[in-house]
């Protein structure tokens, strides 16, 4: 998670809508947006993590 006080990341990424996080692959490639504050606890963020670990290895929940 980052602040983006200058606003940097929006304009690299075209964000428009705050809370926003996005999830990022390697090489810089966006795999998923969370849009809205229902993001925020690591309960809710944990499962989204997980799908993208688990895509990037090619294991179980590979599908977005």
């Amino acid at each position: 998670m980052a602040y983006d006080s200058r606003g940097d990341v929006q304009t690299a990424f075209g964000i428009q809508i705050c809370p926003i996080a996005e999830l990022v692959e390697r090489g810089g490639i966006v795999a998923d947006r969370l849009i809205g504050d229902r993001w925020r606890t690591s309960t809710e963020l944990a499962p989204a993590v997980r799908a993208l670990v688990a895509r990037s290895r090619g294991g179980v929940g590979a599908t977005k």
